[in-house]
């Protein structure tokens, strides 16, 4: 009886040592090519792919926001501001307008606006 006890106690501690490193892995299962599934047991620190990618998504992107912060300062030193953006998108309206409405008069709409924003590029190039 107590030699039968011993290999009890034994065979409990080594499963209950199994189950103990089995719940500290996580497992997921991975599919090949060719459709064959296979377990896969991962250590607590191991990334899976779908983190790794995650990770790899959340930096991508951050250096993108990082670069479209830089563009729009470099921007809007360079002299784009919202009433300039405001202007042009009014201007190409106008445009649109004369054209429909009265288009053998385009022409003096087109030199009219060259003779106002020629000189003041020039002016703001000089500057």
């Amino acid at each position: 009886l107590e030699k039968t006890q011993s290999l009890l106690n034994t065979h409990t501690s080594a499963s209950t040592a199994a189950y103990v490193k089995a719940s500290r892995m996580s497992r997921s299962v991975r599919v090949d090519d060719a459709g064959v599934a296979e377990d896969i047991e991962r250590t607590p620190g191991e990334r899976t792919t779908s983190q790794a990618f995650r990770q790899g998504s959340r930096t991508a992107v951050q250096k993108v926001l990082e670069e479209v912060e830089k563009q729009g300062k470099l921007r809007v030193e360079n002299g784009f501001s919202q009433v300039n953006f405001s202007l042009g998108v009014l201007n190409c309206f106008l445009i649109t307008y004369v054209f429909a409405a009265f288009p053998q008069h385009l022409w003096i709409l087109y030199v009219v606006e060259g003779l106002i924003l020629f000189p003041l590029k020039v002016k703001f190039l000089w500057q």
